[in-house]
């Protein structure tokens, strides 16, 4: 039970990460958010952001099957551990469309950003 109170508050604080970085991400770009990075982390603030996106990127299924796991010994472990569960797959879910929305994967269907090209004047 511990375990998974553990994920539980690993994850609401990813999710709060989550919501803050890509957040800033969404209103002021890439460019800026690193720059705001700078006074903190120096010249390893691109190093920092990328190893952030892919450290969330590799916890949400891990927390996910987590929550899985702790609804599906609900009845070994009580009520907590379904209430628990639940909160975990409700946290990941919403990491998940944090970064399917704001993070670079691509909805199904379209092609991405279009290059941009110089037109003569």
């Amino acid at each position: 039970m511990r375990f998974i109170k553990l994920v539980t508050l690993f994850t609401l604080l990813m999710f709060a990460a989550n919501c803050f970085v890509f957040n800033s991400i969404r209103t002021v770009g890439y460019g800026k958010t690193i720059d705001k990075l700078k006074p903190s982390f120096g010249s390893a603030d691109s190093l920092v952001l990328g190893l952030f996106s892919a450290g969330s990127l590799v916890s949400i299924p891990v927390t996910g099957l987590v929550g899985v796991v702790a609804i599906a010994s609900a009845k070994r472990l009580g009520r907590p551990a379904i209430i628990l569960g639940i909160l975990i797959c409700v946290l990941t879910a919403g990491s998940y469309s944090l970064w399917k929305k704001y993070g670079g994967m691509p909805a199904p269907g379209k092609e991405g950003p279009q290059p941009v090209t110089r037109q003569a004047h």
